[in-house]
């Protein structure tokens, strides 16, 4: 290997380092210490489904959890429209917040303030919820929204569907994806700019392998 050769791999080595190091650092930011951020949304109300009333109870998640520096996306999506399985649901959702740092978001559009009773509201449900359940408490609860045209916006740049729905069994069917959305106006409202991107680009690579997946009947 010539001296040339050596002399760029190690410039491609350091700067790896770097982009890892800013990588981790930023990681390390938006999940806190625990190195584990969960991002619900939950939609749990009656709802009418065709010509007969029908109840849904779901949620929507995007994990974020930190496995040798890089973040590690995992997403989750559970729903009923049986009240006597919402149960199952609801506890499923305490198991998964248990320990975690929480990011509670909202299915409801935030067109204008008043909209955010439906954020405050989604807190106290979700508080009382997980504390019915097993598994112990989050390590922390941020409450978060963003403007219904910033959701848009962010949905079109990242190929996400749009969520804009009033209706609850709507909301239910695009909660994972709602709670995506959440996370990328998240990472954007509480990180620098060139932190943000990091993350965002490790997102992105994530969604893509995600798409590509088979589908399974």
């Amino acid at each position: 290997m010539s001296a040339d050769d050596r002399r760029w791999r190690m410039f491609r080595s350091r700067r790896e380092l770097r982009r890892r190091s800013v990588l981790a650092h930023a990681a390390r930011t938006l999940t806190g210490y625990s190195g584990d951020l969960v991002v619900i949304v939950v939609v749990d109300a009656g709802s009418k489904c065709g010509a007969r009333g029908s109840f849904v109870s779901c949620f929507g998640a995007l994990q974020v959890s930190i496995v040798d520096g890089d973040p590690v996306f995992t997403k989750h999506h559970e729903a009923t429209v049986r009240k006597e399985e919402r149960p199952c649901v609801m506890d499923r959702l305490a198991a998964l917040c248990s320990g975690r740092d929480v990011v509670l978001g909202s299915a409801d559009p935030y067109v204008s303030f008043a909209d955010r009773r439906h954020l405050l509201h989604s807190g106290i449900g979700f508080v009382e919820t997980v504390g019915r359940f097993a598994g112990g408490p989050p390590s922390g609860l941020d409450l978060f929204t963003a403007p219904e045209g910033t959701m848009a916006a962010l949905a079109a740049g990242f190929a996400l569907a749009c969520c804009h729905r009033r209706e609850p069994i709507d909301q239910a069917r695009c909660a994972a994806v709602r709670a995506q959305l959440t996370w990328i106006a998240y990472v954007r409202a509480v990180m620098g700019r060139r932190r943000a991107e990091g993350v965002l680009a490790a997102y992105r690579a994530w969604a893509l392998i995600e798409k590509c997946r088979p589908v399974r009947f």
